[in-house]
């Protein structure tokens, strides 16, 4: 095969676009692989993160005491142009506190995680710690 022969002929335009144009399709041969490794890793620590936070800025509230968090998420598809990024979604959340016996206490856990999270308040629960 007489390939670095057909390459001489070329003028350098041509040779340089093939060489782009070979560069470009690699990149997007294996960058799908490098993305949805990161993403798929970095889900679950995000989720968390975020399940911290809230538990912090919900453990504020007058009369909450001690708060535990738990967030239900999913892949919401896509975020990027390409299709490669991924983003999840929050479902729901289940919120747990020591001061949830109190109907006031609860409520105001609730509002604030629906606030916080933009869910309707059914997909927000919040049960008394034992």
């Amino acid at each position: 095969m007489q390939i670095p022969n057909a390459v001489k002929k070329l003028s350098k335009n041509a040779r340089i676009a093939a060489a782009a144009a070979a560069l470009l399709i690699a990149a997007l041969a294996i960058a799908p692989a490098l993305r949805t490794d990161g993403d798929a890793a970095s889900a679950p620590q995000n989720e968390a993160r975020l399940e911290a936070r809230l538990e912090d800025i919900l453990a504020k509230i007058d009369g909450a005491g001690s708060v535990r968090v738990f967030l239900t998420c999913e892949d919401a598809g896509p975020s990027s142009v390409f299709g490669e990024s991924r983003s999840t979604a929050v479902r729901g959340a289940i919120i747990v506190s020591s001061g949830a016996r109190d109907i006031a206490v609860m409520n105001a856990l609730r509002e604030a995680a629906v606030k916080a999270l933009g869910l309707p308040a059914s997909s927000v629960g919040v049960f008394p710690m034992e």
